[in-house]
Order: structure tokens, then C-alpha cells, then sequence
């Protein structure tokens, strides 16, 4: 796996390309990069090829719904919206979790969802996630 080689113009038309049939998996192992470079890639082109319609659609439903039902009402990726809300949402991509912060996150994570906390916090939801994970921490079968 590369470390910090920057994408080539064919590996970015090859990841356009194929962003529809094929998983982020597959084509990691055919560019030979590691799975979370290429979401990283197709979260930003993604969410840069939102019209202003969609991202209003977007900041319309943020309240009311998750990621993944936005994605699916405007027809678009969940990279997309989720790399145009990263972009909305002003977070620091290195937060430093406080107590009160963690005791929330232990006492949510198991059975809500983590784009409620994610947004409860005022942090991203990979950072939950990440945080969860370090903290040990695994979901409920059933989440709300």
C-alpha cells in the first residue's frame, strides 16, 4: 500500500469510472492503495459534484434524518453527502475527547445512532466511531 502518494490522473478517472460497479474494496486492491484513500477521494468528488439543488435538499432534511436516508431521498452517494456536511459542519479534524465527552459516548453508542451523537457532539461520525472503537465500546444489535 502507498502512504502519501498523491492519486494520478488515471487513478482519479478510474475511481470515477468505476464508483458505480464496482466496492471501494475492489478497487483499493486494483489500484493497489489502502481502502480509506480511496473513500477519501470519492467523498470529495462526490460532494463537489452536488448541484446547489441537492445541497439545499441536503440541509433541509440534516435535522430530521441520517446520512444514509439523505442519500437515498436526493439519489446521491453516501460519500457525497457525507463529504458536503464534513465540509458544513465546522470540526476539527483533531478533537481531543474530554471525559464528559467520552462518558456520552459510552452511555449512547451502544443502542443510538452515531450520526445523533456524531452531531450531539459537534464531531464527525468517523470520529465517534474511532473513539468508540479506542474506548472499547461495540453496538447493540438494535439501534435507534
Amino acid at each position: 500500500m502507498s502512504r502519501g502518494k498523491r492519486f494520478t490522473e488515471q487513478e482519479l478517472a478510474y475511481i470515477k469510472v468505476h464508483s458505480q460497479d464496482m466496492s471501494i474494496k475492489e478497487m483499493a486492491t486494483a489500484l493497489g492503495r489502502n481502502y480509506w484513500s480511496i473513500q477519501r477521494v470519492m467523498q470529495a468528488k462526490t460532494a463537489e459534484d452536488l448541484t446547489d439543488k441537492q445541497k439545499r435538499q441536503i440541509d433541509e432534511m440534516k435535522e430530521e434524518k441520517n446520512i444514509f436516508q439523505i442519500a437515498k431521498a436526493i439519489g446521491v452517494s453516501y460519500a457525497a453527502v457525507n463529504g458536503y456536511l464534513s465540509k458544513r459542519i465546522n470540526v476539527r479534524q483533531n478533537h481531543m475527547f474530554t471525559a464528559d465527552e467520552d462518558f456520552i459516548i459510552r452511555q449512547m453508542y451502544p443502542t443510538f445512532r452515531i450520526s445523533l451523537i456524531a452531531t450531539k457532539l459537534g464531531v464527525t461520525e468517523e470520529q465517534v466511531y474511532n473513539r468508540a472503537k479506542k474506548l472499547g465500546l461495540r453496538k447493540n444489535r438494535r439501534s435507534v
